[in-house]
């Protein structure tokens, strides 16, 4: 369960709270590609979720019995984001960021080490579902300032 809750904190920036309260009706999961999440927090949005983070949900999905009203992560929804929250303070620790770090946070950190290790920008755009690669671009540009 915390494989497919870690693949969706890094591959969407999606918040504990929001992951408590997903069910498995707010998902369009195909068998084959990549799903796309209704998350319900401030605004409902949806969400695509990254090819790989969908296979783990798949794996997930194999293991658990979905019910469409069920929730998709079955627990105490405080408890949920607090153990959630916790997972997300260690994995910004491996990642060297601050400890509070939001998901969108971590996200952003997963691309620029990416995009440093030598991933093309086209590969990573796919990766994370971007619509287009101008629009990836200034956004990898805003990760990466200028120090002239």
């Amino acid at each position: 369960m915390w494989n497919a809750i870690v693949a969706l904190i890094y591959s969407i920036g999606a918040m504990p709270s929001e992951l408590a309260k997903l069910r498995w009706k707010d998902a369009d999961r195909p068998k084959v590609g990549q799903w796309v999440l209704t998350l319900h927090g401030k605004v409902t949005r949806p969400v695509p979720v990254l090819v790989w983070s969908s296979d783990r949900l798949r794996t997930y999905e194999s293991l658990s019995q979905p019910i469409a009203e069920r929730l998709m992560f079955p627990s105490d929804q405080r408890r949920f984001a607090k153990l959630a929250s916790s997972e997300i303070r260690r994995r910004s620790h491996i990642l060297g960021l601050r400890p509070a770090a939001t998901p969108r946070a971590i996200r952003n950190a997963c691309i620029r080490d990416l995009i440093r290790a030598g991933a093309t920008l086209e590969d990573v755009a796919d990766l994370v579902g971007s619509k287009g690669l101008n629009d990836f671009s200034r956004f990898v540009n805003s990760l990466f300032p200028r120090t002239d």
